[in-house]
C-alpha cells in the first residue's frame, strides 16, 4: 500500500473503520506527503491522535460551513476544471517489474461512455 501513496503522492486517504486507518498509521512514516486521513467509522477511534485523522462526519460539517461562508465556491470550483484534469490514477500489476501509476483524466473516462451511448443509439435507430 505504500507503494502507491508514494508513487502518486497522495495527500489525503479514506478508510472505513480503524483497521484501515491502523495500516495507513502503520506506513505513514514512509509517506510523507500523506498528510490527511480521513475515516468514516469512529467505533475504537476515541484515543488517537487527531493531527493526521478526522472523522467523514466532522469533514462534512467543515464542507457545510465553507459553503455558507462562501456560497458560490462549487461553482467556482467546477468552473476552474477542466476534461484534462486527472481524475484518477490506476496502477498496473507490475507483472514486469514494479507497478506503475496511468492517470486519467475526466475527458479519458468519459469519453468513452459517450462513444458508447452514441453508439447504441445509431444502433437501435436501424
Amino acid at each position: 500500500m505504500a507503494f502507491p501513496i508514494q508513487n502518486a503522492g497522495i495527500a489525503i486517504a479514506f478508510a472505513e473503520d480503524q483497521e484501515q486507518v491502523d495500516k495507513l498509521l502503520e506506513i505513514a512514516p514512509q509517506c510523507p506527503s500523506l498528510t490527511r486521513i480521513i475515516y468514516d467509522d469512529p467505533r475504537g477511534m476515541r484515543h488517537y491522535a487527531k493531527d493526521k485523522l478526522i472523522a467523514y462526519d466532522e469533514l462534512l460539517a467543515q464542507g457545510r460551513e465553507r459553503l455558507k461562508a462562501d456560497p458560490s465556491l462549487v461553482d467556482r470550483e467546477i468552473a476552474n476544471g477542466s476534461g484534462a484534469d486527472a481524475a484518477a490514477m490506476f496502477f498496473t500489476s507490475g507483472t514486469t517489474g514494479v507497478p506503475k501509476g496511468v492517470v486519467h483524466t475526466h475527458a479519458s473516462l468519459i469519453g468513452p461512455s459517450r462513444t458508447r451511448r452514441s453508439s447504441s443509439a445509431s444502433a437501435s435507430a436501424t
